[in-house]
């Protein structure tokens, strides 16, 4: 008997990559197979079969033209193991585009997270989403 490995639950803070779909995306959203930030809360990771994710992106250009709600998050703020083989995958700075925040199911979800970062980080993204929300 063959026995499929079980999906990492992912933990707030973990970035994955995730397949995002690309046929229900209009405009600017973002799409595709690209990392992203849990940011949604343990409890709701380890009970639901969803989400709630910030995508990131390596171009960090993206933060100029009056965007102070999409959050760098540096690379010394990302908790990883060189010798992962995924390491690579999430090296350097990362932006976070807190306005594309969205749940997805966590079958969209690569096996293994690539990476955490940080609570600094995290409280900085979370940050980002209070003002795209106009929490603050």
């Amino acid at each position: 008997m063959v026995s499929t490995p079980r999906q990492e639950i992912p933990r707030r803070g973990d970035i994955f990559w995730a397949d995002l779909p690309s046929a229900e995306s209009v405009g600017s959203e973002q799409y595709g197979r690209r990392p992203v930030l849990v940011l949604s809360a343990d409890t709701i990771n380890r009970s639901l079969p969803i989400c709630i994710v910030v995508p990131l992106t390596s171009v960090l250009d993206k933060a100029k033209t009056n965007r102070q709600h999409r959050i760098i998050i540096l690379e010394r703020y990302k908790i990883a193991d060189p010798s992962d083989p995924n390491y690579s995958l999430c090296k350097g700075d990362s932006l976070a585009l807190t306005e594309q925040i969205r749940c997805i199911s966590r079958n969209r979800l690569g096996d293994r997270r690539v990476a955490s970062v940080e609570p600094i980080g995290v409280n900085a993204v979370e940050a980002g989403v209070r003002y795209v929300l106009g929490l603050i």
